[in-house]
């Protein structure tokens, strides 16, 4: 199901909100012709074959969604898209193959609408597709009908205030003897009811539709209007619908979307769509138009999940950045952030200690060892370790400050960068069981030997890590040493040279 149900006054248009009309022509395309404007006359009521066109429930400025029942009495979504609302024939073909195309992709993962039947008249000019149906948005009161032209009906029961009912607990059944109540149940007939939703229902939601996007890029298909209104849910699991824009990715540069959801460098590509996620996410996060990003909620300070919220943000700043080479690249990369905030993992932690590794990297090539330890430490552990290292509840390791070997400030500066950039690095790798002692940048002028006794006695930790740059520049030379705690003689010594021309 494709389309939110429209406000008070005014009907929405799936593809752009509070009625405003996507742009889908190309910038050298002329405008619509006065015969493509949909209003410009009533229109028969579609044939769709098995299938009685019941009412319409929502509008797009290339088609209409109608509620409808099949040959069995089950209700069905079916879009109708007319040939007559195009300025060319080019970009109506194209969004019929670009229909087909997703067809069978549709009903390859839940977070897609499933597409049931597509179909064409050409005589009458147009081609349309069934859907599932989305669940029922429950309101307090429903306003008539009203009836113009040919018998169709030309509005749709207004969104209220009323709040409505828990994701955890949709209402999935629509009586069938009363198909004349029926609003589908969008993200955004949520987010006017409810305002922000709370963070652990934002994360479930993402983590659905960013698996979608991930499949829909991978089948070689960018979505290009992804917007509040066009996620639909049913039985209470979130869908990506509107599936009327989807093209290829090499075919889909025409200038179609929602403005304030399209990525600064244009529609089209599997980043854009990131983008819009990015702005779905804010605006059922903080409760706020997409426009005011990135602007937090008016009272943070007292949000019982301010830190949680805070967390999320965190995705949503990186999925909206305006330049395309700060934003999530790929669906894959976004999902795995949420999967590990899902898991209570810190986002806001991570994305730090990469942006401390980029600009450590700025400064020398060495830091380039913190990925390499990293990998080889848990290798060390196992090989290395003996029955008379000082026990320890799981493996740990102590960072020490890193020391300046050589007189040059710059070397000062890297060591302690470094010996920051181990730790944070480090960390990451407590889901797997490893321990990392804490920061002891004061340490730094007390003797090593004493200070690698003392870890093991006062933080039962199982391993030291020593290191010391030197900077005569250009070269640059960094000694890394690890040490079972208690023991004189290194497990494992390794020294790297670089340059500060790298």
């Amino acid at each position: 199901m494709s389309a939110a149900p429209p406000g008070p006054t005014t009907p929405e248009l799936p593809g752009s909100p509070d009625g405003q009309r996507p742009n889908r022509q190309s910038p050298k395309s002329p405008p619509p012709s006065p015969a493509a404007n949909r209003n410009s006359e009533p229109r028969a009521v579609p044939q769709v074959p098995d299938h009685e066109l019941l009412r319409p429930i929502g509008r797009g400025a290339y088609g209409v969604v109608w509620l409808a029942r099949n040959v069995v009495g089950t209700l069905r979504a079916v879009k109708v898209v007319y040939r007559q609302d195009f300025a060319e024939a080019h970009p109506f073909e194209r969004e019929f193959h670009g229909l087909q195309k997703f067809e069978p992709v549709s009903r390859a993962h839940e977070g897609f609408v499933d597409l049931l039947q597509i179909g064409r008249n050409d005589a009458a000019g147009y081609f349309y597709y069934v859907m599932e149906l989305a669940d029922a948005a429950e309101v307090s009161e429903l306003a008539g009908e009203r009836v113009s032209g040919r018998g169709s009906p030309e509005c749709v029961p207004p969104l209220t205030d009323t709040p409505t009912h828990s994701l955890t607990h949709p209402r999935t059944h629509l009586p069938a003897d009363s198909p004349s109540r029926y609003i589908p149940r969008t993200l955004r007939h949520e987010l006017k009811a409810r305002g922000r939703l709370p963070v652990e229902e934002c994360v479930r939601i993402g983590l659905a539709l960013t698996s979608a996007l991930e499949h829909l890029h991978a089948a070689g298909l960018v979505h290009r209007d992804i917007k509040p209104s066009n996620i639909i849910f049913v039985q209470g699991a979130p869908k990506l619908a509107d599936i009327g824009l989807v093209a290829d990715v090499g075919d889909a540069q025409s200038i179609v979307g929602t403005e304030g959801y399209i990525a600064p460098e244009g529609p089209g590509t599997p980043q854009a769509d990131l983008y819009a996620l990015g702005k779905v996410f804010y605006e059922m996060a903080m409760g706020r138009d997409r426009r005011e990003f990135p602007n937090l909620p008016d009272d943070l300070a007292g949000l019982p999940d301010r830190q949680a919220l805070m967390e999320f943000n965190e995705i949503v700043a990186r999925a909206c950045a305006r330049h395309a080479d700060g934003r999530y690249h790929t669906a894959g990369e976004l999902l795995a952030d949420l999967r590990r905030l899902h898991g209570g993992e810190s986002i806001r932690r991570r994305h730090s200690v990469e942006q401390a590794m980029r600009r450590a990297r700025r400064l020398a090539p060495a830091v380039g060892l913190v990925a390499l330890l990293v990998l080889a430490l848990p290798i060390i552990w196992r090989r290395q370790q003996t029955p008379r290292a000082p026990p320890a509840e799981k493996a740990s390791v102590f960072v020490l400050p890193f020391r300046n070997a050589g007189t040059n400030q710059t070397g000062d500066d890297l060591r302690s960068r470094i010996t920051d950039a181990f730790i944070d690095s480090l960390d990451l790798l407590k889901g797997q069981g490893l321990r990392v002692g804490p920061r002891k940048s004061d340490w730094v002028n007390r003797d090593e030997d004493e200070l690698r006794r003392q870890v093991g006695r006062d933080f039962r930790m199982s391993h030291v890590l020593t290191g010391r740059a030197r900077v005569e520049e250009p070269a640059i030379d960094l000694r890394l040493t690890l040490y079972a705690t208690g023991k004189d003689h290194p497990l494992w010594t390794e020294t790297y040279a670089g340059t500060t021309n790298d």
